[in-house]
């Protein structure tokens, strides 16, 4: 079949069957990028949102944590009754933030986790005739604590 066509020929030939597999394999790699990029961009609309704000709930939970000796220290009522006051609306913050957490696509095992450590901020910082009851009150074991021990 070949001998017809001569060394010319079966070169021309060669070229065309070499670039076809090139073209065949670029349009697959075209299309594997546009299917990892459909992928990444499914997962960043799913997981950013909550990554996001469990951040933002850590961050508050860092402003809690860090008023608690200021309400320990504080020597006046007037500004017993001011870091009170500012751990109360960082408080109310930290609890919009896990409510807001909860309805995003977070797994509810995460969404436990967490609502635990704050549950374990809100109850030593409860108050108890007028001062707070910070104690060595620990939050209760998780299912990662039981595995660890």
């Amino acid at each position: 079949m070949f001998e017809c066509l001569g060394v010319h020929g079966r070169l021309l030939f060669a070229f065309f069957g070499i670039s076809t597999f090139a073209v065949l394999a670029t349009d697959a790699a075209v299309y594997a990028f546009l299917e990892i990029g459909d992928v990444v961009e499914r997962v960043t609309e799913r997981r950013v949102p909550s990554a996001l704000a469990s951040l933002e709930l850590s961050r508050h939970a860092e402003r809690v944590a860090a008023t608690a000796p200021a309400v320990l220290t504080s020597t006046s009522k007037a500004k017993h009754s001011e870091v009170s006051a500012a751990l109360g609306v960082e408080m109310r913050r930290l609890e919009e933030l896990l409510a807001a957490l909860k309805v995003t696509t977070l797994t509810t095992a995460a969404v436990a986790e967490i609502e635990t450590a704050v549950i374990g901020l809100r109850l030593p910082l409860s108050p108890s005739n007028g001062a707070p009851a910070i104690s060595s009150w620990r939050r209760p074991p998780t299912d990662r604590d039981r595995k660890n021990a």
